[in-house]
């Protein structure tokens, strides 16, 4: 078997995982990188041995199978409809871009294309997400009812990370050029997809969306050199799946004491599940049977499953479809979409389907 050429586009941040990942597999060749900044995608292919950092985008796809997409999300769209029209295997970066339309062209080009494309909802990286997913869609928990999920982070509150005055997360403070941005985007899209492969497709969300006065030396700060912070920084989202049942997605980064939690709790006809990734990535506790008579759970300890890069380079290499794809992309880009019309409406919003 020939290995698999891939290339990365964008060398900021959180490509660095992905040319990590991709160097633990076997038979996977690194072969061009690109980014805006020349110098920094010279320093990045240094520092993982690629074999070339290119001066184009296009330059990428000549030299490589399949491209991870790391950019700055405004310009997620265009880069994977021009990998998809070159026949390139996709995996892009969450969110998969700012706007319905975007999300629309996407998914489009998607269902049409015969290459495996994915979508880095990296939760998707947790055994026992993987678990809850099995559990409730295999009917285990019988008809879901209920549902909370929570993704709580306390940078904001605290100095445990740093200071929300530093560059990388100054920027999550403020509003982007398209769309609310701030915790719905970047921590909300990945209890979304979280919430929505559990209980399936979402038929209506109301969403309350919250900005609050930032702490600067003991006094609140609505704006920070000379700049407002307008990004929300909590939001509170009901959710009616299509198929029953109701749920509450809740997101803050003012949980002071807690560092990174994210919790999912699904209630079934037959049969719940409890899982906390902040606590054991790889544990899920289950009740089902005599222990809903008793209220006693199980412990089920999963065992560490691939994560997306390496079910990414799965799927090529089997000829399968990949997990997210990106069409899911484009379907919580609609939840995200319905997110921001609720809380500008005060009102319950409809949701497409991608």
């Amino acid at each position: 078997m020939s290995d698999l050429r891939v290339g990365i586009i964008g060398t900021g941040g959180f490509a660095n995982w992905h040319a990590e990942q991709y160097s633990g597999v076997a038979g996977v060749k690194l072969s061009a990188c690109f980014d805006v900044d020349p110098a920094r995608a010279a320093e990045f292919a240094d520092k993982h041995g690629f074999d070339h950092a290119v001066s184009t985008r296009d330059e990428v796809f000549d030299a490589c199978d399949a491209v991870s997409i790391a950019t700055p999300e405004d310009v997620h769209a265009e880069i994977v409809l021009s990998a998809l029209s070159a026949g390139k295997h996709v995996l892009c970066e969450k969110p998969l871009c700012v706007t319905v339309e975007e999300a629309r062209a996407v998914a489009e080009a998607a269902r049409n294309s015969p290459v495996v494309h994915m979508i880095n909802f990296t939760k998707r990286n947790a055994g026992a997400v993987q678990e809850a997913i099995r559990l409730a869609r295999s009917g285990a928990l019988g008809h879901i009812r209920y549902l909370h999920a929570s993704y709580f982070q306390s940078w904001i509150a605290t100095r445990a990370w740093g200071h929300w005055t530093e560059p990388h997360w100054l920027w999550r403070l403020r509003r982007p050029a398209h769309g609310e941005g701030g915790a719905l985007t970047d921590i909300g899209s990945h209890m979304l997809d979280l919430a929505s492969a559990v209980a399936g497709p979402l038929a209506r969300i109301r969403c309350t969306l919250a900005c609050l006065p930032k702490m600067l030396d003991g006094v609140p700060v609505t704006e920070y050199e000379g700049r407002p912070l307008d990004a929300n920084d909590s939001a509170i989202i009901e959710i009616v799946p299509s198929e029953g049942g109701v749920g509450v997605v809740q997101l803050t980064r003012w949980a002071a004491g807690v560092m990174n939690q994210e919790r999912l709790e699904l209630f079934g006809t037959e049969g719940a599940v409890m899982i906390d990734l902040a606590e054991d990535p790889h544990l899920v506790r289950v009740c089902r049977g005599d222990g809903l008579i008793s209220g006693e759970w199980e412990p089920v300890r999963i065992q560490p499953t691939p994560n997306n890069i390496e079910r990414f380079v799965s799927a090529i290499r089997e000829n399968r479809p990949g997990e997210p794809d990106l069409i899911r992309g484009a379907q919580i880009q609609y939840y995200l979409d319905s997110c921001e019309r609720s809380a500008h409406s005060g009102q319950w919003a409809e949701t497409p389907i991608a």
